[in-house]
């Protein structure tokens, strides 16, 4: 996907904007962003998202637009220069060649012609949502397990494309952040993941205040966050991997 995929960055500023985050956009565009700068790049998402599409002195909006979709398109940008990939696929439906089962992951890697890794991207998980992450990891496992080694068709526009998935890929989850849930009870899903056959590893990107928050100013949500630079370093070293 090209850069040019990404006008929602070109909406003008919003009340409040300030040089760094305008800084961030403008590393996202060119293809640079550090760990910073992809959480300052949703924060102006969510910021942009509580706009109206289409403008007028008139109209204002009341619900947010949902993100998470641009959300993923940014964590693809942000991983295609730091990641060995030929191509990224962002929530690309796929079954594995001769039979029904299908997936849509959130983000599939190619590097040299195989499928190496995938990634469900999850905007935040709280109480209400402390089921889904043990489901999520076990239909996950279940799938790669399946895949592993097979072949999977889908269509890119009308174009059909077929990759092998390489016998040693990974499915993981990548969380931007989490609140409202009991660290402990997390913290037993993680593992109950990482003991899955194929394993399925769990990466939480953020601490604190949501990236979504919008009583604050921009400035004070990007300082208040604490950033996982750890969780960066480790995720971009297993879709490193050799596979």
């Amino acid at each position: 996907m090209g850069i040019r995929s990404f006008e929602y960055f070109k909406y003008r500023s919003f009340s409040g904007v300030i040089a760094d985050l305008e800084e961030a956009i403008k590393n996202v565009m060119g293809n640079k962003m550090t760990p910073k700068e992809f959480i300052a790049g949703t924060i102006k998402l969510y910021q942009d998202a509580r706009l109206p599409k289409f403008r007028n002195t008139k109209i204002s909006r009341g619900g947010a637009h949902i993100i998470a979709s641009a959300a993923e398109d940014l964590f693809a940008l942000f991983l295609v220069d730091k990641i060995k990939t030929d191509h990224i696929y962002i929530n690309q439906p796929m079954v594995i060649e001769g039979t029904k089962n299908k997936n849509q992951p959130d983000i599939a890697i190619l590097r040299k012609g195989k499928l190496v890794a995938f990634c469900d991207f999850k905007m935040h998980l709280n109480f209400n949502k402390k089921t889904n992450l043990p489901r999520t990891s076990e239909k996950q496992s279940r799938w790669l397990k399946a895949a592993r080694s097979k072949k999977c068709t889908f269509w890119v526009d009308e174009d059909k494309r077929s990759h092998i998935v390489s016998g040693r890929a990974t499915y993981d989850v990548v969380i931007l952040g989490v609140g409202g849930i009991n660290s402990r009870l997390l913290d037993q899903q993680i593992k109950k993941a990482g003991k899955l056959n194929p394993p399925v590893k769990v990466f939480v990107l953020t601490s604190g205040h949501r990236p979504g928050g919008h009583k604050h100013k921009p400035k004070e949500i990007l300082n208040s966050i604490g950033i996982n630079e750890k969780a960066f370093r480790e995720l971009l070293i297993r879709l490193n991997q050799p596979k």
